[in-house]
């Protein structure tokens, strides 16, 4: 027998599964006390059950399926390649990040190159604030027309009579609609807002814009069917007091989910870095103890990276762990592996484990690096500035192949790097290298031998 969702009660912020009664846990998840109540009048609303959908079925075939042509680019290459060729006309995309990455001002620059109709509706800045940010940024001859509305009714009702090319809401979060009892920012409205709002740019061929907030754990704040509901998922990250920023695409209907764009903030707004491994290198001079460089992947792009670690001793007990763009559990294990195999005693040192410029790093190629940065901490011995080190560790001290590796030498060649450690399981399918001396070394101690080993004699 078919549920009867008209009768539904509660929903799950989670999953968005929908429940005639009220249970500590999601039947669907298993997410604990995410049930919320959801007004009974909602569900039988003709205007959101069927706002801006088609009054009958249409044929695949019939109407333009040309994609590639129909897509709007944007004055931010980057930004057109991590979106798989710029915008899609009637897609929705959600743009999150932390409060003062940059997602405002990242908007209002994109609406900028269009050189279409924008109509920028903010929730929570007056126009003036918004006038000062569009002097400030310099934008030229853009025909951006501002609202400063809450009420999704009213919002609704500007877009239909004004029929802009380009819809941007700042944010979800902060609009609510009268159909919905509860306030903005909770489950029901954000769910109903955005359900609307997507509905109404599909129908009218309209691409809309939501920048959404985030939690402190990461996640976009609202219920997880948010998610579900756009098109397109776009992160902003990086440390807001520095300037390196990067999108990532988490979610591409359209595209790809691999591209990484890399921008950096400045005085003028956010600007394209289209060689960002040259930028990390002319800010290096010579080694520091406890300074160790890698190659990681940023989508398809290889970067230069930096990583800085500082071990000193402690009579505490444990011994603290400290990190900033590292995984805290990959430190975690590369300390114990480093203490087992690799001799070194950092049973009674703490460690502080950094990635220069604000960069966050997950993938475990850069492990050898994080590993040989500790190694020349604790012994208090520079690295060659002009190698480097591309390795994965395993909890047996045996260095373990990197997908792509040729790519990473490649990139270090480009930038002057004469040296470069990597697996000895990688020593068959890595071709040879003019102009890069590649050392091969099968565990964790033939690593520090080779890095350190001269180094330590001196």
């Amino acid at each position: 027998m078919p549920k009867d969702r008209s009768r539904a009660a509660f929903m799950c912020s989670e999953c968005g599964n929908e429940s005639q009664k009220w249970a500590g846990f999601c039947h669907v998840c298993d997410a604990r006390n995410t049930l919320v109540e959801i007004p009974k009048h909602l569900s039988n609303s003709p205007r959101l059950k069927n706002y801006g959908l088609p009054d009958s079925p249409e044929l695949l075939g019939s109407v333009s399926s040309n994609v590639t042509e129909r897509r709007k680019l944007m004055n931010f290459s980057e930004v057109n390649k991590v979106l798989g060729g710029g915008l899609v006309p009637g897609s929705t995309i959600l743009v999150a990040g932390e409060p003062g990455i940059g997602k405002s001002t990242l908007l209002l620059q994109l609406s900028e190159g269009l050189r279409s109709s924008v109509l920028y509706v903010s929730g929570e800045e007056s126009k003036q604030q918004v006038e000062l940010r569009y002097q400030r940024l310099g934008i030229g001859q853009a025909s951006i027309y501002f609202l400063a509305e809450t009420s999704l009714e009213l919002i609704l009702q500007h877009m239909e009579q004004f029929k802009p090319d380009l819809v941007i809401v700042d944010s979800i979060q902060t609009i609510e609609s009268e159909l919905v009892t509860s306030s903005a920012g909770t489950v029901n409205q954000i769910r109903e807002c955005a359900n609307l709002l997507s509905h109404w740019s599909k129908k009218n061929d309209v691409v809309l814009l939501m920048t959404g907030h985030v939690t402190k754990d990461g996640n976009i704040a609202g219920p997880k069917v948010l998610e579900h509901m756009v098109d397109v998922v776009l992160y902003i990250e990086g440390d807001p007091l520095g300037g390196m920023r990067f999108i990532r695409c988490t979610k591409n209907r359209f595209g790809s989910t691999e591209e990484v764009a890399v921008l950096e903030m400045g005085t003028a707004g956010l600007k394209e870095v289209l060689d960002p491994s040259r930028m990390t290198l002319e800010n290096l001079s010579d080694s520091f103890p406890g300074s160790a460089l890698t190659i990681v992947l940023h989508g398809s792009r290889p970067l230069l990276t930096e990583i800085q670690t500082l071990v000193t001793s402690t009579v505490a007990s444990p011994p603290r762990r400290t990190v900033n763009g590292v995984e805290f559990n990959r430190l975690i294990l590369i300390a114990a592996v480093l203490g087992k195999k690799g001799k070194l005693p950092l049973s009674n040192q703490d460690i502080v484990a950094s990635v220069v410029g604000g960069i966050k790093i997950s993938e475990p190629a850069a492990d050898l690096a994080l590993s040989m940065a500790i190694a020349s901490s604790y012994y208090d011995v520079p690295l060659d500035y002009t190698c480097l080190f591309l390795g994965e560790i395993g909890l047996t001290g045996e260095l373990r192949s990197v997908p792509q590796i040729d790519r990473r030498i490649t990139e270090g060649i480009k930038l002057g790097f004469k040296k470069v450690i990597v697996p000895a399981k990688q020593k068959n399918t890595i071709a040879v290298a003019e102009g890069m001396e590649t050392l091969y070394a099968a565990t964790i101690r033939d690593a520090l031998e080779l890095s350190l080993k001269a180094r330590l004699s001196v």
